[in-house]
């Protein structure tokens, strides 16, 4: 079977793990690559044979004359939320890691698009391949009847400042560096009845912010089968981590990103990447449509939900529904 001919969006942070990962895999044949910073571009792509763009509108407008089989992006989600719509209207499968919107009205709307045209658009949940060598499904089995889920992440990046919404905090710990803790949460116990959270600056007193946004941020969350689930998130620490104990009638399970004697998390996430990225590849070769796809964007309108009803709550100081931000058929 022939290569797929594939494009990158965005060369920051991840996007160079999702250049290596496209660069060494057989099942793919980068042909196009692009990203706002010039400098960044000629650096990552001085030994490539794929089309260079400086502009990354240029990249996708160009699949009308030169149609690529599937286009990949890391971008923050304000940038890529001008460039998807256009990929909708090209027909061109999309694989995007999260968070790919920042709120759950972007999300509907670019699911709509990708949908009314048939087209693929998947969003990444690297979760899943975590821990390394194990599916977490067989983890999940091992707990039982869940009743609880506990979450802690830690940051190295100390600027995100891409939400852009002062009043909504947003680009910062909870969304950009917590998104996977609370999508594996939604996910596994579906979307929570309520939602609490604080959110908080780790900004000294007097010091000019840097951001919009907040550095920490601790959330409570209730299932609807009475389990109960708690995140702490923050940025801006030495070490990057990510795990999620569940703790069930049969004992207790955990995902993690890296801790003590495992690889680090950089290789942690690598490896992520890699097996994400091989799903969707598979997926696209085998000709499956969108609604068979294992992570069809569709799937984190819940996760955005529990998202925006946590920034409301740190907001209103209130506990608040998530099923009031998702789309009407899913509230009746």
């Amino acid at each position: 079977m022939s290569p797929l001919r594939v494009g990158l969006l965005g060369l920051d942070g991840v996007g160079l793990v999702y250049l290596d990962t496209l660069r060494t895999n057989a099942a793919f044949t980068l042909v196009a690559i692009a990203d706002g910073n010039a400098e960044r571009v000629r650096r990552a792509c001085e030994d490539s044979d794929a089309t260079v763009f400086e502009d990354c509108r240029s990249l996708v407008v160009a699949q009308t004359r030169d149609p690529i089989d599937a286009l990949f992006v890391t971008l923050p989600p304000h940038q890529s939320l001008e460039l998807l719509p256009l990929a909708a209207e090209r027909g061109v499968p999309v694989f995007h890691h999260t968070p790919f919107v920042r709120s759950t009205d972007e999300g509907q709307h670019l699911v709509q698009l990708f949908e009314a045209a048939n087209c693929p658009f998947v969003a990444a949940r690297t979760w899943q391949a975590h821990p390394p060598g194990q599916a977490s499904q067989t983890l999940l089995d091992r707990t039982g009847r869940l009743f609880a889920a506990h979450a802690r992440v830690q940051s190295r990046q100390t600027v995100a400042n891409w939400r852009g919404d002062a009043q909504r905090a947003g680009g910062g710990a909870l969304l950009h560096a917590g998104y996977e803790a609370v999508d594996a949460m939604v996910t596994i116990l579906g979307l929570p009845e309520s939602v609490y959270a604080e959110c908080g600056s780790a900004t000294p007193p007097g010091s000019p912010k840097g951001h919009d946004t907040e550095d920490v941020a601790t959330v409570t969350f209730r299932f609807s089968r009475g389990e109960i689930g708690s995140l702490a998130v923050w940025r801006g620490s030495e070490e990057e981590t990510w795990e999620l104990t569940l703790v069930g009638s049969d004992g207790t399970a955990t995902l993690r990103q890296s801790s003590g004697q495992e690889a680090p998390a950089d290789a942690c996430l690598a490896r992520a990447v890699r097996h994400c990225v091989e799903t969707f590849g598979h997926e696209l070769q085998g000709g499956m449509a969108q609604s068979g796809m294992s992570t069809p964007a569709r799937g984190h309108i819940a996760t955005l939900a529990t998202i925006d009803a946590a920034y409301l709550s740190a907001k209103t100081g209130s506990a608040e529904v998530p099923a009031q931000f998702m789309p009407e058929p899913a509230r009746s």
